[in-house]
């Protein structure tokens, strides 16, 4: 669980970054 965890973060990560502040918290609470 946790390698899927590192590798939904690394490809999310980047993502937040790019998208707005109101997709931010919405992608933390997917995680």
């Amino acid at each position: 669980m946790s390698e899927t965890v590192t590798l939904f973060e690394a490809a999310v990560f980047p993502v937040m970054t790019r998208t707005p502040l109101e997709q931010v918290p919405a992608a933390h609470s997917l995680a």
